[in-house]
Formats: C-alpha cells, sequence, structure tokens
C-alpha cells in the first residue's frame, strides 16, 4: 500500500493584493458599470467615496452597496458575477436592501452577464496572479 501523501491543492489567498491591483481593478470596474446600459446603483468605496452610476428608472429602487473590502472588486474582475457573490459570502461587501439589490439586478441582469463576464483582460490578469504567488514555478 503506498503510503505517499498527496501534494495540498493550491489555494487562491487575496489577503493582501498590491495597491497597483487594487487600482488597476476599482478602475475597470468603473469603467464597465459606466459603459454598460444599467439602471442607476450607488457604491460606497471602502475610504467613504460615493460612487453613482447608471441612468435613473423610476420603476427600480436605486440600490447602496458598501464596499467593506477592496477584495470585492478584485474578485468581481477576476471571475465575474460568482466572485462578486463570494465576496458577499466572505464580507467583503453588503448592502442593506437586499430585495432591491436583487430587483435591481432581475432588471439589469442582461448588462450584468456582459459586464462581469471574465474576458481576456481578466484572464490574463488571473494568470499573473497565480505566477506571482509563492507557490508558482519560476
Amino acid at each position: 500500500m503506498n503510503n505517499h501523501n498527496p501534494a495540498p491543492i493550491p489555494t487562491i489567498s487575496l489577503k493582501k493584493p498590491s495597491q497597483a491591483l487594487i487600482n488597476w481593478c476599482m478602475a475597470y470596474l468603473i469603467r464597465r458599470l459606466n459603459q454598460s446600459r444599467i439602471t442607476k446603483i450607488k457604491l460606497v468605496l471602502p475610504n467613504s467615496q460615493i460612487l453613482e452610476m447608471g441612468y435613473k428608472d423610476k420603476s427600480i429602487d436605486v440600490p447602496t452597496i458598501q464596499l467593506h473590502s477592496s477584495l470585492a472588486v478584485i474578485r468581481s474582475s477576476l471571475d465575474g458575477t460568482l466572485g462578486w457573490a463570494e465576496g458577499y459570502m466572505k464580507g467583503d461587501w453588503h448592502c442593506g436592501g437586499l430585495v432591491a439589490l436583487i430587483d435591481w439586478a432581475i432588471h439589469n441582469e442582461t448588462e450584468l452577464e456582459r459586464t462581469f463576464n471574465p474576458n481576456r483582460i481578466a484572464g490574463w490578469l488571473n494568470r499573473m496572479y497565480h505566477r506571482w504567488r509563492d507557490n508558482s514555478k519560476r
């Protein structure tokens, strides 16, 4: 019987991303949201700066999302809507009006899928992140 233990499966750790990565991902998210045709949303950044994006539609309430960590933005840049959802579960962001946010997301579903769809740049960023990790082959 073989007693060899397999190597542990590497996991992604976003505990200490560089400020350059945070800035790039934040600019990327803001640019993508501003280019999309979404209804109005308000983001409160970790530094308390308030950003409002989208057009006003009187039939849709404007949700406010409080970002507690820049990791939420990095996760969404790398993994799209799945990364955004993982950020919520990890406490990177919250929304006091979750029902309003869900209504907003359903109304903007097509645009959000297009906006948060990981593209070639996000794929490149993900590959570079993995190469810079300590366990990467050099």
